[in-house]
């Protein structure tokens, strides 16, 4: 079943970059797999899509979004990164999506995953965090250069969760938001 939402903003922000990762404004979902689904966010399940409309420069159009997986990483992947004093001691959370463009524009070179925010187990956002050189667990891509009605790509967003947190699930950042959960 495809949810509708509007999306009605721009896409999100950067507030942070140094040594090849940049932290993006908003949220970021908490550890699906091992937080009480009680304590989660109302949503849809992984790997259910929803149909967005997206504000894109050239006008409005729609995306189909399904987040399908939120998995633990090793806070040793991050030791290769320069990130925020915040950021360097939590746990990293890889989200899995596929965004396939549902509208009748072309979308190409556009950023449509940066819409995707993190919920923690507490309650919070965790902002994502952009890696702009290659990183094996999590590879982030944005729509490749010819993205027309049609077509889709997969991404993965990478978000830290600092002080032993959790990733619970993952939002679409419009209005209303899109969540998923485990």
């Amino acid at each position: 079943m495809l949810s509708r939402v509007l999306v009605a903003g721009a896409l999100l922000a950067l507030t942070a970059c140094t040594g090849g990762a940049e932290q993006a404004s908003g949220g970021g979902p908490p550890d699906v797999a091992t937080t009480p689904s009680a304590q989660l966010p109302p949503g849809l399940a992984l790997g259910e899509p929803a149909e967005v409309a997206y504000a894109a420069p050239a006008g409005p159009t729609t995306l189909q979004v399904t987040v399908s997986a939120i998995e633990r990483g090793d806070p040793a992947d991050l030791g290769e990164l320069e990130l925020p004093p915040g950021q360097a001691a939590g746990t990293p959370f890889y989200v899995q999506a596929t965004i396939v463009n549902a509208g009748e524009l072309d979308l190409s070179l556009e950023d449509p995953a940066r819409r995707l925010a993190g919920l923690d187990d507490r309650g919070g956002y965790v902002p994502s965090v952009v890696i702009r050189t290659r990183f094996r667990p999590c590879d982030y891509v944005a729509a490749p250069e010819g993205f027309p009605p049609g077509d889709s790509f997969d991404t993965c967003v990478t978000y830290v969760v600092p002080d032993g947190g959790v990733l619970a699930g993952a939002q679409w950042e419009g209005s209303p938001p899109v969540r998923w959960r485990g």
